[in-house]
């Protein structure tokens, strides 16, 4: 069993270490970042005592340990031990202290192994994004800590940590993404996301449309169209509205402008309702739709796929990915609010409904392209309830896409 402690640590950065550094000189490094006054960057014999299991850190810089500050831990690590490590494997160094954290059954999955993000096993062995100096000075931090690094065993659980062991994790490397700073928004940037996101929420409201004369707007300018959406306020109240129409409102007269305001007010609030109705009406169409689908025969081989994956991994035709999207995205959580529901009143296993789903699909896959497959799946289900409600239909499968149900994730 693999286990986590210093030495495994420090076995893994020296095996992707950079070409002029060498594992004294790692060990000392990480050593600097608690006590900067006891310099171990020559000291081999504490090096290789410690990567063999046999050694412990000394005791003056384990007594300053409980005085360190982890951010201080992490900083130096960005600027000091990251540059004597090879640039070309950071993510085969993450992938093998995760896969560590993963097989050490001593550390519980709630444990906080992370001790600068404070990030639990059970948040690292699932995670993909990773800083890289912060992760390894919050693991180094637990590391240190617990358990000692000469006990009983450790020495042989070190020695799995070999240099095959983790350059296994090049064909891996693309599954997480390891960067060295975390991203600061610029501020005028950050002002666009927010009025973009503004401008996006009104957008939704009004249906996407002018609310004076109705044109579908963009909502973002292209070239010198008018038919982009402007965000207009009168009254402390605000619109969507074409370019055409936000003209006109602006030259017209306090009188013409108060009557303007009352209509496009109306407007706005009818469009909300028809949008707030024709939600309930798919909703309820879409618990319909399960019900039925509830009473289907099953095979019971049928195995589910555990780990999501986002459609993007699975789906290669852009638009077909674009349509799923769209009808993943505003009613995902509406789906699986209904099956909560019905799982709760006893009128659905979700397993079990998710399971006849998922064998529609064994049944025709690799035979056929994957738009194919979606439409065959959703006229599937269409057809065995009864050709009701195909948008329904749509909104499930590709519901049961990004739960991982249906398509499997794309080999890179």
């Amino acid at each position: 069993m693999k286990r986590l402690c210093l030495g495994s640590l420090l076995a893994v950065l020296v095996h992707c270490k950079a070409n002029s550094s060498s594992q004294k000189e790692i060990n000392g490094t990480m050593l600097l970042s608690i006590d900067p006054d006891d310099d171990r960057r020559d000291d081999d014999n504490l090096a290789s005592g410690i990567i063999k299991g046999k050694a412990n850190p000394p005791r003056n810089v384990m007594a300053k340990l409980l005085t360190t500050n982890p951010s201080d831990v992490a900083m130096y690590f960005k600027e000091h031990l990251l540059k004597i490590l090879d640039n070309n494997k950071k993510a085969n160094i993450v992938l093998a202290i995760r896969d560590i954290i993963d097989n050490d059954a001593t550390i519980l999955d709630d444990t906080v192994v992370d001790l600068v993000s404070g990030k639990k096993k059970e948040d690292i062995v699932t995670g993909n994004y990773f800083v890289f100096g912060e992760f390894l000075a919050g693991v180094f931090l637990y590391a240190i800590n617990y358990p000692s690094n000469t006990a009983s065993g450790l020495g042989t659980a070190i020695a799995e940590v070999t240099q095959e062991y983790v350059l296994s994790f090049d064909a891996n490397a693309g599954d997480i993404n390891v960067v060295n700073d975390r991203f600061v928004l610029d501020g005028t940037v950050a002002d666009e996301v927010v009025a973009d996101a503004h401008k996006l929420a009104l957008y939704t409201d009004t249906g996407g449309a002018c609310v004076k004369c109705g044109r579908p707007l963009a909502v973002h300018r292209k070239g010198t169209d008018v038919n982009y959406a402007h965000i207009l306020k009168i009254e402390d109240q605000e619109f969507i509205v074409c370019g055409d129409c936000e003209s006109v409102i602006l030259a017209a007269s306090d009188d013409e402008r108060a009557s303007l305001f009352e209509e496009m007010k109306s407007l706005r609030d009818a469009a909300m309702v028809r949008d707030d109705m024709a939600r309930n009406e798919i909703e309820r169409e879409i618990e319909e739709i399960l019900r039925e689908v509830s009473v289907l025969e099953e095979s019971d081989d049928t195995q589910l796929k555990k780990s999501a994956a986002p459609v993007e991994n699975k789906i290669l035709d852009p638009g077909l990915k674009k349509d799923i999207l769209n009808d993943v995205r505003p009613l995902y959580e509406g789906v699986n609010d209904i099956l909560d529901r019905l799982a709760g009143e006893s009128s659905i296993n979700v397993d079990v409904f998710a399971r006849r789903v998922h064998r529609m699909f064994e049944d025709a896959e690799g035979r056929m392209e994957q738009e194919e497959l979606f439409n065959m799946l959703v006229d599937t289900l269409y057809n065995k309830t009864g050709h009701k409600y195909k948008r329904a239909c749509r909104i499930i499968i590709s519901y049961f896409v990004q739960r991982c149900e249906v398509f499997n994730e794309i080999t890179k």
